[in-house]
């Protein structure tokens, strides 16, 4: 008798990754935001204790950094803007495909593809903020957290289709 994992689209004689599975990587890839938003949050208070081995008394360059994060926080909206849309997009076609055929294969490359998508977005914000805060600039200018709202964009996408994971698993 055949292995009821590998009916639902493993094939290739291996199983399938079923909802739990996906809910796994997805978890994962949120861990990582999470942990890197805590980073970058925290470098502003380790500059100024002295504790990240910068030296604040150094001279800035004219025009550096400060500048940078400004441009780095433009790239990073229309980087977002792009991103979300052929994340939302792609996704959405392929999940349609994956339910019309009921492949947990395809189902859990949409899901993939769309947190990619997501993560990179949330990952340069993270950075900006961060660089922001290696050069102490947040402080002073705290617009800049404003990089930090792709992470929470992607970690509420994240919980939203998790849930729907472990319901449509329950349901089962």
């Amino acid at each position: 008798m055949a292995d009821p994992k590998l009916a639902q689209g493993g094939g290739g004689g291996r199983p399938s990754g079923g909802p739990k599975q996906i809910a796994i990587v997805g978890l994962a890839l949120g861990t990582g935001v999470v942990l890197f938003t805590a980073i970058s949050l925290a470098m502003p208070f380790l500059e100024q204790s002295g504790a990240s081995g910068i030296d604040p008394a150094a001279p800035a360059e004219p025009g550096g950094t400060g500048s940078m994060v400004g441009l780095l926080s433009m790239v990073h909206a229309g980087f977002a803007l792009v991103a979300w849309t052929v994340a939302m997009t792609l996704s959405s076609r392929l999940a349609d495909a994956a339910r019309r055929e009921r492949s947990a294969d395809r189902l859990r490359t949409a899901y993939i593809i769309k947190w990619a998508l997501m993560e990179g977005v949330a990952l340069f914000g993270i950075l900006v903020v961060l660089m922001a805060g290696m050069e102490g600039i947040v402080p002073e200018q705290p617009v800049y957290y404003a990089n930090l709202l792709s992470a929470g964009v992607f970690l509420a996408f994240l919980a939203i289709d998790i849930s729907a994971l472990m319901s449509s698993d329950a349901s089962r």
